[in-house]
């Protein structure tokens, strides 16, 4: 029985499914961040990983009140050192007299991390309003104060 040879090769393919992925050239994987199911522009270091025990939600006066868990064998200076100098980058400044708090606009992120049982350390990041916003240029999207009658004839 004679069959034609595109019949032979591809009945070669199918017999050895890997095969033609093999012959393939190897692309590194792209790099990609990974963020935050709880606080979506919230970026997760390399080498943690995000708990269940998160919860965000939107606030009536505006804002979002939420809490990522991160969880991963780090130090903690380590972690601190990544959210230091990544969090600027995404418009978060440090607020003054705090340690590891920032502010952005309308909102408060506070980071707080510590040592996990059995090992490792537990990242958790608090988002709140931010009861005093700013008085910079990002914090426009605020209401305008309003004016004051006091004094003046009605």
């Amino acid at each position: 029985m004679n069959r034609p040879p595109a019949f032979l090769i591809a009945l070669s393919l199918l017999a050895t499914p890997g095969a033609a992925l093999a012959a393939a050239p190897k692309r590194p994987p792209a790099a990609t961040q990974r963020f935050s199911r709880w606080i979506e522009d919230l970026p997760v270091m390399p080498g943690l990983y995000e708990t269940d025990a998160g919860y965000s939600f939107e606030v009536a006066k505006g804002g979002r009140l939420a809490e990522a868990r991160l969880h991963g064998v780090v130090a903690p200076q380590v972690v601190k050192s990544f959210y230091a100098s990544t969090l600027p980058a995404l418009g978060w400044a440090p607020q003054p007299g705090a340690t590891y708090a920032y502010e952005r606009g309308r909102e408060r992120l506070i980071l707080h991390v510590t040592a996990a049982k059995p090992s490792g350390i537990l990242a958790v990041f608090v988002l709140t309003p931010n009861p005093s916003p700013p008085s910079r240029p990002e914090a426009a999207d605020a209401p305008p104060a309003r004016p004051s009658l006091q004094g003046k004839p009605l």
